[in-house]
């Protein structure tokens, strides 16, 4: 069992991760539901010492966003990857789903500019 800090903390991850995925959907014109869950389900079998086959069964999601925490490539894997290359500091990371000219708006450009090739600065 967790320790009520450690899934406290997992918890405002798994938050932020789901934001994160919510933001990415709304600059390339997806369905923001299926980023938003996947964020938020991405560490679910870690805060309940499941496999994420054992969690993901009991939840009537997309097929979409089922392959993606399962480890299968889609549009919505792509935006997870890139999300722990961002928690890791991974900046070279560089996912063609982020290329500029599949963004649908000026700040999906600004996105792809700071993430690829300017520094990125976590937190306060």
């Amino acid at each position: 069992m967790l320790g009520k800090k450690t899934s406290t903390a997992l918890v405002s991850m798994a938050l932020v991760r789901a934001r994160f995925c919510e933001l990415m959907a709304g600059e390339l014109a997806g369905p923001s539901t299926d980023y938003f869950l996947m964020g938020l389900l991405s560490l679910m079998d870690v805060l309940l010492s499941q496999p994420m086959s054992a969690v993901l069964a009991q939840l009537p999601i997309s097929s979409e966003c089922r392959a993606a925490l399962e480890g299968q490539e889609n549009s919505l894997s792509r935006i997870l990857q890139l999300m722990v290359a961002c928690e890791r500091g991974e900046w070279a990371f560089e996912p063609s789903v982020l290329h500029p000219e599949h963004c649908e708006s000026e700040s999906g450009a600004s996105i792809h500019k700071l993430l690829m090739g300017e520094k990125l600065y976590l937190g306060a």
